[in-house]
């Protein structure tokens, strides 16, 4: 006979958990604010930085090879789908850093069709993630001029894009809740 319990957390599991939310710091508190987005598709989030000029750059995390060519193909599902859910890291990871035209939530909403929440952080933070960030992109994958080599890991369920845009958002001084189950398959809430 199988435990309720471990039933209970099956079937949250495939469902995918439950949403990560975000809560800004209180607007109040801000001695410079300063506005980000977070652009999510149901399965991968970025978070869009303003730069010094004015615009808006994307940053996100995820898999080097299947975001290179988007083709599940490249894995062999069984070994894939066994050893991904291990801790540590399975395959390489990339960063995306996408420069944007528009800057405002509206544009930013027609130019990448992505679901967009604003949420008002310390200027100073995000200068300082932005730099952190642009650190860490090395050289192009295959030839895109969006994608880059990163010396971080990546593995399915813990060291992927939603685990880098919640430590992202904590660094921006955001509450993000650290126990979430399955967070590769679930969507980001906005709390205000």
């Amino acid at each position: 006979m199988i435990p309720k319990w471990s039933t209970a957390l099956v079937t949250v599991t495939a469902l995918g958990g439950a949403c990560s939310s975000a809560r800004p710091p209180p607007r109040e508190s801000l001695a410079r604010p300063c506005s980000v987005f977070l652009l999510q598709t149901p399965i991968h989030p970025v978070l869009a930085l303003p730069d010094e000029q004015g615009g808006f750059v994307g940053y996100g995390f995820g898999d080097r090879t299947f975001m290179s060519t988007f083709d599940w193909r490249e894995y062999p599902w069984g070994a894939w789908l066994v050893f991904a859910g291990l801790p540590g890291e399975f395959t390489r990871g990339a960063m995306e850093r996408i420069r944007y035209r528009g800057t405002t939530r509206d544009e930013l909403a027609r130019e990448t069709r992505m679901q967009i929440d604003e949420l008002v952080v310390e200027g100073a933070r995000v200068d300082e993630l932005r730099r952190r960030l642009d650190s860490k992109i090395g050289g192009r994958v295959a030839e895109l001029d969006w994608l880059f080599d990163t010396d971080d890991g990546y593995s399915l369920w813990w060291d992927n894009c939603h685990c880098a845009t919640a430590a992202w958002l904590r660094e921006l001084g955001c509450e993000v809740p650290r126990i979430r189950l399955v967070p590769r398959f679930t969507g980001w809430r906005v709390e205000r």
